[in-house]
């Protein structure tokens, strides 16, 4: 029997890409989908962070929250979840929107849901981490978490490791906009399922296109279960006029068949999304790509021409040096090529390493002391 939809990442927000008012709707049709099973199976939601994309928003993704958590509220559901980064504030943008269906998992401590109690933590800086994880009650089945995870993201950004994750039967993670699930052994040896989710709409065109919701069963089991999305078509190195010419006879045929099958979409996702690499130094290969898929795709180009290769090759230099320095070696890269004087560095250095008031006081003191101290001497 199932108990619970699992989801993460929503990221309601009314489109992704701000440059491209024409693509719009998938947070907002994913969302409603999660929802609708919720009703379905008469379960609650659990959702690991970022379900909205800002802390700061508009009207449009809020009316769009208080009317899909109305109709959990209707059923007499409730949709508890912990905070992002994105989203995050001392008082959660959902238990404000709707207080009947929303609750804030933090400081609820350990509740009941279906057979298991469910304990969460909102999105917390890597050095702290650690505490938070250490006051996970011992009876905790199922633990709800936002973090950079590093069997989902291995990258050096990666804030929690298997080892570190405690004592439970299930961790629920969010942040990896990546759908996965793995059994391993943390540092007690123990086993702990974890399962990530991903974003129920694509945020960056280089995320998967296909979108899923986890169904928690009370035997612990889980079921994955995928949304209906915008159609993306990827087509990659593309290096040659004959090549190209294949490939949009090919698209050409896709796309008929794509308009037929997406009739019962909303309108607004019936329009795939094609991410393409070719080298647009090629002879009229970008007009001839432009004839095929003008007013019949959301177009994402990615050229891969020698001086554009060359180019994004020097960015990725640049950026690999920047991580290499660290914070504080990119406040020192900073601080060298606008002149500020040492005082500055040394300000900010400072309030890195202790972003306290105290910290903020002592130099309004010291400002104050110098400038009394040259009136003086003026």
């Amino acid at each position: 029997m199932v108990v619970a939809i699992l989801t993460a990442d929503c990221h309601v927000q009314r489109r992704a890409w701000l440059k491209r008012p024409e693509l719009h709707g998938d947070a907002y049709y994913s969302f409603r989908q999660v929802v609708d099973l919720a009703l379905r199976h008469r379960v609650p939601i659990i959702a690991a962070g970022d379900l909205i994309d800002r802390r700061i928003n508009d009207q449009h993704p809020i009316a769009f929250l208080r009317e899909q958590l109305g109709r959990l509220a209707e059923a007499g559901l409730r949709i508890y979840h912990v905070q992002g980064q994105h989203e995050w504030q001392e008082y959660p943008w959902l238990d404000s929107i709707c207080p009947e269906a929303a609750v804030w998992l933090p400081p609820r401590g350990l509740l009941e849901i279906g057979p298991f109690q469910v304990y969460g933590i909102d999105w917390t800086p890597a050095s702290q981490l650690p505490e938070k994880l250490a006051q996970v009650p011992d009876e905790t089945d199922v633990l709800v978490l936002h973090q950079v995870y590093s069997s989902f993201s291995p990258s050096p950004a990666a804030e929690l490791r298997p080892e570190q994750l405690p004592d439970v039967r299930l961790a629920l993670i969010g942040d990896t906009h990546v759908t996965g699930m793995l059994t391993e052994v943390n540092g007690n040896g123990n086993q702990v399922v974890t399962v990530s989710p991903g974003s129920l709409a694509m945020q960056a065109i280089d995320e998967p296109g296909n979108k899923y919701v986890f169904l928690l069963n009370d035997d612990g089991s889980l079921e994955k279960v995928k949304l209906r999305t915008r159609a993306v078509l990827r087509q990659q190195a593309i290096r040659d006029v004959p090549s190209m010419m294949t490939f949009l006879q090919k698209l050409d045929r896709v796309l008929d068949e794509l308009q037929e099958r997406n009739r019962d979409l909303p309108e607004e996702l019936r329009m795939p999304i094609l991410h393409i690499a070719y080298d647009a130094s090629l002879p009229d290969v970008r007009e001839r790509l432009l004839q095929v898929t003008d007013g019949k795709v959301h177009l994402f180009e990615k050229d891969l021409s020698e001086k554009a290769e060359a180019e994004a090759a020097n960015a990725a230099a640049q950026r690999q040096e920047l991580l290499s320095a660290g914070l504080f070696g990119c406040l020192e890269k900073l601080h060298a090529s606008k002149g500020y004087p040492p005082e500055v560095l040394e300000y900010a250095q400072e309030l890195l390493r202790n972003p306290s008031m105290t910290v903020i006081g002592a130099w309004r003191r010291r400002i104050v002391d110098a400038e009394q101290n040259a009136a003086v001497e003026e």
